[in-house]
């Protein structure tokens, strides 16, 4: 290395100095030369200028790396290196009071360079943390529990705060720190969950206090995070469950289940000697944890089935609605379906169309056939099908009810799922392919994926709102019944067991609503018009002879009785009918 000529040797040793503190994560030799050439070409960069570490700034860092950076033949992929490089050298010199800014304010942190944290050392409680078995278990949750702590503990050392003197409100402080770095929504989102659970496990060990630590925990995964032990007869209802439930439904269960046990050991209560007010106060728990309605109704009626089944099993003396009843469980809101506006709608399938990212051409399919993020991303090579006529359907397998279903498909459905075909057999190989759709790497999509690329559409056709997926599907229903679709046939294309649910899902629309207001008052009007022409008959000089008309209606009525003998009940009760619209008919006309 030339360059190493022209460097005094006491930059060296400080590289060298460096390098060995970073022995534990760099264990490649080809790593460590890599480093020391950034660092060498970086010095003699700074002796040139002259300037000091402490003198950098964001501007002259990125002039650097762009001129520097790209003396490689690969461009992008060195600049990369040589930010990710200088960045935890800038971290090591804060670390040692050679800097007092932090290495993201003069390298600004990209999406793929969160990573970086994981090379920054933890104090003795963050190792104590991610040693955790349920933590250290999975390489990809480690991670991001990795870089979420030693990021947070990088914060506070710049706020010069202990972490002794932490508390809840430091979640909405680091968040809003993150959001001022320009981190995407998920890394925020992932980085508030990973950091309630490092809260709440320093809670536990008395490091620091928080006054309401069930908070700290998302409110689904609560019990499943604590590892709450069930008793053997919870354990053994949880086996009969699952033999004819979903493993989705078992969970819920287990999770219904782990909140009452978890709140009943906090209490020291056994589940013997339940009484009422247990359970009330077992509510309050719920709606305390910040539970929404749902998830608390859900909640209880598993604990009820629990109960009913432990007094089907003689292991309950008390009745069950002493203990837990129905009227326990919240109400449920009733709230719109949100279809895109028409306009917006056009604007976002124009705009999904034109592109050629498969993502986007997922999201488009969706949109068109009106599948849930997950059958779209499970359909399989074959869901294209042709009946005997030539029309073309596409099978949805089985979803979240359990139940398969036929989608009619026009020629926008069709050349679209052509085109995922043609590109799968491509990537895949084959003529047939597990999946319809598939990555640039032949794996299934990702739900992640297509939300991030939902958010990205709708901001380039300038959709300010936030816009999830399964909005896609309630614009499908309701432009469906807006078009005059019947209630029946939409139920049919949505996979929905009844009306009822389909009315739930996709209510009728203020459009609707409209055109059925119109009808009623031009019908109101027609009524007020007849009502005019009735007065013109009362005021004319001609006065009709209702009497004798309705006589002259009554005669013909039993010579045709007569004539095809059908005298009886029947004609008795035409004749009163009859007689009634007369009666009726010269009241209108009374002055």
């Amino acid at each position: 290395m030339r360059i190493s000529r022209r460097v005094p040797k006491r930059r060296k040793a400080y590289v060298e100095r460096f390098i060995e503190s970073q022995s534990a994560i760099w264990r490649s030799e080809v790593t460590r030369q890599s480093q020391r050439y950034i660092l060498y070409h970086l010095f003699e960069w700074l002796d040139g200028l002259p300037l000091r570490e402490s003198e950098l700034t964001p501007e002259l860092l990125d002039e650097f790396i762009r001129f520097h950076g790209s003396k490689n033949e690969r461009g992008r992929l060195q600049q990369k290196s040589y930010r990710v490089g200088l960045r935890r050298y800038l971290s090591w010199c804060q670390q040692n009071g050679k800097i007092k800014v932090d290495p993201t304010d003069l390298i600004p942190l990209r999406r793929s360079s969160y990573r970086y944290y994981v090379a920054i050392p933890l104090p003795a409680v963050g190792k104590e943390f991610l040693s955790d078995p349920a933590i250290s278990k999975r390489r990809k949750r480690f991670r991001t529990y990795r870089s979420t702590v030693a990021r947070f503990h990088a914060w506070l050392d710049l706020q010069n705060t202990a972490i002794e003197s932490v508390d809840e409100s430091f979640l909405f402080k680091f968040d809003k720190y993150l959001r001022t770095k320009g981190a995407t929504d998920f890394v925020r989102q992932t980085a508030d969950q990973r950091l309630r659970m490092y809260l709440f496990w320093l809670h536990q060990r008395n490091t620091i206090k928080v006054a309401n630590p069930e908070t700290l925990l998302p409110g689904q995964a609560i019990a499943a995070r604590m590892n709450v032990s069930l008793p053997a007869d919870a354990l053994a209802f949880i086996e009969f469950v699952s033999i004819n439930r979903k493993p989705s439904t078992v969970k819920n269960y287990k999770t219904a289940l782990d909140h009452l046990f978890t709140y009943l050991r906090k209490i020291n209560v056994q589940f013997r000697n339940l009484k009422r007010k247990d359970f009330e106060g077992w509510l309050r728990h719920l709606s305390n944890l910040g539970l929404g309605p749902s998830t608390r109704r859900a909640t209880i009626l598993c604990v009820r089935y629990y109960l009913f089944w432990l007094e089907d099993h003689r292991k309950l003396k008390k009745d069950v609605d002493s203990l837990l009843r129905i009227s326990d469980c919240p109400k449920i809101p009733e709230y719109l379906p949100k279809p895109l506006p028409p306009a917006d709608d056009t604007r976002l399938q124009a705009h999904l169309a034109s592109s050629e990212d498969v993502l986007k051409r997922t999201l488009l399919l969706i949109r068109l056939a009106g599948l849930r993020i997950g059958e779209a991303v499970g359909l399989p090579g074959d869901a294209l099908w042709r009946d005997h006529a030539g029309h073309h359907y596409l099978k949805v397998p089985l979803g979240k009810l359990d139940k398969e279903r036929m989608v009619p498909v026009d020629d926008k459905i069709l050349k679209l799922v052509e085109w995922h075909l043609a590109r799968t057999q491509n990537i895949v190989g084959s003529s047939f392919a597990r999946n319809l759709i598939v990555g640039n790497g032949g794996l299934p999509l990702r739900v992640r994926d297509l939300r991030y690329a939902l958010h990205s559409a709708c901001r380039d056709v300038g959709i300010l709102e936030r816009v999830n997926v399964h909005r896609l599907r309630h614009t499908y229903a309701t432009a469906l019944l807006n078009g005059g679709m019947s209630l029946l046939g939409v139920m049919k294309l949505l996979g929905h067991h009844s009306t009822r649910m389909t009315l739930r899902y996709a209510a009728v629309s203020p459009e609707s609503v409209r055109h059925e207001y119109l009808a009623a008052i031009g019908k109101i009007e027609q009524q007020h018009d007849l009502q005019a022409v009735l007065e013109q008959i009362k005021k004319g000089d001609d006065d009709p002879d209702i009497g004798r008309s309705f006589t002259d209606l009554k005669s013909l009525i039993r010579r045709i009785a007569v004539e095809q003998d059908a005298t009886g009940p029947r004609l008795q009760l035409l004749l009163k009918r009859v007689q009634r619209l007369q009666g009726e008919i010269e009241q209108l006309l009374v002055p």
